[in-house]
């Protein structure tokens, strides 16, 4: 049985702010202003068994070290979960508090586009349990402004509730009577392929015993190799929506190469096709792999690649996704995003620059013309106070400044320890795109979902927005149809 797999690495929202700070009210015939309402949600970890029985909506599947398989799943905060421990405020370009605190007064956190100042940040945080803990989400405005977080769930770390969403689901289907006529005779064995599942047959159609598990409404694939290769040289394929009855394989009678212009040195490399809203890969290569078969002519479907490496250079790990272009050659070229050479095997510095207290230098190479998403992520201990704070940022710059935040009762002696520093874990992540990327803020978002405590790694959010295996699903399929490169490192 194949693992789905679905970015970790998203849910929906409403609510009400009071004390709004930042840019007050206004008279008659005001433009209306742009109203984001984030709610929250509870995780809980059921059986998978009990899951099904209740329908309760699934974000990731898990099994277990004893062998026992679990679901992750959410349920609505309470209103008493909300008010009592999440607040939030607007910051400046400089990142000074700019107006009151926001304390919610229903279960969710509402505030307004327009009411940030510009250049600066909304942000919103909650305390923990022990009352020593910060969980803190900033935004810039930048970051904002595309709208796609307008409505977003998020998830609070508190007590489950023993319940859950329900609906949403990938629904399975059993495939049976699939039935494919060959091109051209020749090659090894049949792999019927879903998301969920592969069957391997000696025949290009089913018997009638025979079954292939997946999803509903997706077409499913059948990828046959060349004797021999291991599965590295594709024969010929066929799509389950070309037609209905027996449907003719194509032959992958092309060869075309493979390349990298700027000798970027990947682990793997998966070579496929998007179609009727499904990924699925006909070849995993590696660095060795100078060329592929592949057919004369697309049929609706669109071939991309995807290249992989943990460690190219100074322990970033670095994910290029691009569209096979109409000459069919892949060269596996970062460098047209970001110049991964340079990426520093430092931790970034953190320094006081005009009026901002504390800015965080990246040291990327992200420029005024670099299109994306940036989230920087940092873990601050002082004694027994903790506070992690991501902040989500557009790419078209190294400088990040940190919003002045907001410390409770925390004693000063903890405070000025908890104030980010350069001895600080952190994480970053950029994406980089071209403009026809269909990449948006809650997509990128959707990368760091459903985590658990992952500090200091920082590379999943705990109390970040939730995203289902089916969103999960939809945002894979965007990511690997938009050129995209995507690097990350902890340290």
């Amino acid at each position: 049985m194949k693992q789905l797999k679905v970015l970790p690495l998203v849910a929906i929202i409403s609510g009400l702010m009071v004390g709004c700070g930042g840019g007050g009210g206004g008279g008659g015939g005001a433009a209306p202003k742009t109203a984001f309402t984030f709610d929250f949600a509870i995780p809980a970890t059921m059986a998978e068994s009990e899951a099904t029985t209740k329908g309760c909506t699934v974000y990731d599947h898990k099994t277990e070290l004893n062998g026992d398989k679990t679901v992750l799943t959410y349920s609505a905060a309470s209103k008493e979960q909300v008010t009592n421990y999440v607040i939030g405020y607007y910051s400046d370009a400089d990142g000074k508090r700019s107006g009151d605190i926001i304390k919610p007064t229903t279960d969710n956190f509402k505030f307004y586009l327009e009411d940030i100042p510009d250049g600066g940040f909304v942000t919103f945080q909650a305390i923990e349990f022990n009352g020593k803990e910060a969980r803190v989400n900033t935004f810039s405005k930048e970051f904002l402004e595309d709208k796609k977080l307008r409505n977003a769930t998020f998830a609070l770390n508190r007590d489950s509730l023993n319940k859950c969403f329900t609906g949403g689901n990938l629904a399975s289907n059993k495939f049976t009577n699939l039935d494919y006529r060959n091109a051209e005779s020749g090659g090894g064995d049949y792999n019927f392929v879903s998301q969920t599942d592969i069957f391997t047959s000696p025949n290009p159609d089913m018997l009638p015993t025979d079954e292939l598990m997946g999803l509903k409404g997706e077409p499913t694939a059948l990828f046959q190799y060349e004797s021999g290769s291991s599965d590295k040289a594709l024969y010929q394929y066929g799509i389950g929506s070309w037609g209905t009855g027996e449907i003719a394989l194509v032959r992958a009678d092309n060869t075309s190469n493979i390349y990298s212009s700027s000798d970027y040195t990947y682990d793997s490399l998966n070579i496929g096709f998007v179609t009727n809203g499904f990924a699925y890969d006909a070849l995993k290569l590696d660095k060795t792999a100078v060329e592929y078969n592949r057919p004369s002519a697309t049929n609706k479907e669109t071939w991309v690649y995807m290249a992989f490496s943990e460690n190219q250079v100074n322990g970033w790990e670095s994910l290029l996704n691009e569209t096979i272009s109409d000459g069919w050659d892949i060269d596996v070229d970062p460098s047209a995003y970001l110049n991964i050479d340079n990426l520093p095997n430092t931790k970034p510095s953190v320094s006081t620059q005009g009026s901002a207290e504390s800015v965080i230098d990246l040291d990327m190479g992200l420029t005024s013309s670099t299109e994306g998403f940036t989230r920087v992520a940092y873990f601050a201990t002082s004694g027994d106070y903790r506070v992690t704070h991501r902040i989500f940022t557009t790419s078209d710059s190294d400088s990040v400044v940190v919003p002045e935040l907001h410390y409770y009762n925390f004693p000063t002696s903890a405070v000025n320890g908890l104030k980010v520093s350069a001895s600080d874990d952190f994480n970053r992540t950029a994406l980089v795109v071209n403009e026809d990327s269909n990449i948006d803020s809650k997509v990128f978002m959707s990368f760091f979902s459903n985590g658990e405590a992952s500090e200091p790694e920082l590379d999943e959010d705990l109390d970040g927005i939730i995203t289902s295996e089916k969103e999960g699903l939809e945002n894979e399929v965007t990511l690997r149809t938009s050129n995209s490169l995507v690097v990350s490192r902890f340290n």
